[in-house]
């Protein structure tokens, strides 16, 4: 399921008690300042990892003078290597080490994008127009009871959203570093059926 961005937008707008338009064409200012409340939700969402927003081993090829230009959606450009050191200048990575835009080979990269409203997933675009509503109600200086409404609201659809993340990353204890690495030290001991680490 998708939510799209004129239905983000009517919801934005009705927290102030507008209207729903039929279409996001011509100039009405309260709709172009919904898109833009909208936009800067969403751009702030994705300014973390999230795993729909998030790319890992990209190869990065330079062009004919060497600059390795990055996408234009892209919000972070880190080398996937974590003892490479490398930054985002411009439209083209930097090698501050080397005090160059000229690379001569490849370079593999994990990248944060930046996705348009509409490509979220839906508790992501949930959540985003929730919160948006919100700002946009105290934007006008709206009535204290229904922005804490859409607070709540808004808090919900985040509880959805980090439930969303964490089933779609397979966060488990066992998988993260830390406690692999723990692991790695501990031997393990056998009482009958059971495994023990000690």
């Amino acid at each position: 399921m998708q939510i799209s961005e004129l239905e983000a937008v009517n919801l934005i707008r009705g927290s102030t008690g507008k209207a729903p338009v039929s279409n996001l064409l011509g100039d009405n200012p309260d709709v172009k300042a919904a898109q833009n409340r909208l936009k800067n939700t969403t751009l702030e969402l994705q300014s973390n990892s999230w795993w729909f927003n998030t790319e890992l081993s990209v190869t990065l090829t330079p062009d004919v003078s060497g600059d390795i230009i990055y996408p234009s959606n892209a919000l972070e450009v880190r080398p996937h290597d974590p003892f490479t050191y490398l930054t985002m200048r411009g439209n083209k990575l930097y090698d501050p080490n080397k005090q160059s835009y000229t690379f001569t080979s490849s370079v593999v990269v994990d990248m944060l994008l930046a996705l348009d409203f509409e490509e979220l997933p839906y508790a992501a675009a949930n959540f985003v127009q929730y919160d948006a509503a919100r700002k946009f109600l105290a934007d006008f200086d709206g009535d204290p009871q229904r922005i804490a409404e859409l607070s709540r609201d808004a808090a919900s659809a985040g509880i959805t959203l980090k439930t969303a993340e964490q089933r779609n990353r397979r966060v488990n204890v066992l998988h993260q570093a830390g406690p692999m690495r723990m692991l790695g030290r501990l031997q393990p001991r056998y009482t009958g059926n059971r495994v023990m680490f000690s």
